[in-house]
């Protein structure tokens, strides 16, 4: 019996150690001891590939913010002027801030992008709706086209314009049935 015990109070002894150095090493990893977790703290949310546009630019940008780099790009992964004509709008964001985050990526490129050239990848990096109401808008400024392009959005919204794919749906309907 004697012999049990003492094996017994020895496990439990190595099982108390281990415990001590496991909350050592965590309360080494905690910048203020003690404290819980930030309650501002939210786990981030990673934009979805929807299998539009460039597959490998998707997947920088996913592999940057699974790194941290919140909203930017490190500096081995910069984004290039085919990078940006594949920047795609998420359906739950604003044409402003697509147009923002869009403009902040554009400064990272290298060499840096003229107002013009700026102004053209970015309309080549629009949706069917969006670019062919934002062609006309082509040789003028940047913040112009992001006004052109919020009136668009709520021209859509509203119904003031009509989506292209309405357009070729229709367009496709009128031919098929006159035989053409």
């Amino acid at each position: 019996m004697l012999k049990k015990n003492e094996k017994h109070r020895a496990t439990h002894e190595k099982y108390a150690r281990a415990r001590r150095a496991q909350k050592c090493r965590v309360q080494r990893l905690v910048c203020v001891p003690k404290c819980p977790p930030a309650t501002w703290f939210k786990t981030p949310t990673f934009d979805k590939y929807d299998g539009h546009g460039d597959l490998i630019a998707h997947l920088k940008r996913y592999c940057n913010q699974l790194r941290g780099v919140g909203g930017g790009y490190n500096v081995d992964i910069m984004p290039d002027r085919n990078t940006l004509s594949n920047m795609r709008k998420n359906p739950n964001e604003s044409f402003r801030e697509y147009a923002i985050k869009w403009r902040e990526q554009a400064a990272w490129v290298k060499p840096p992008l003229e107002e013009q050239e700026l102004v053209y990848i970015f309309i080549k990096a629009q949706d069917p709706d969006n670019f062919h109401h934002l062609t006309g808008a082509m040789g003028r400024l940047f913040h112009t086209i992001i006004k052109i392009g919020e009136m668009v959005e709520n021209g859509l919204k509203t119904g003031r314009i009509v989506r292209q794919a309405a357009i070729k749906s229709t367009t496709h309907a009128i031919q098929g049935g006159s035989g053409s």
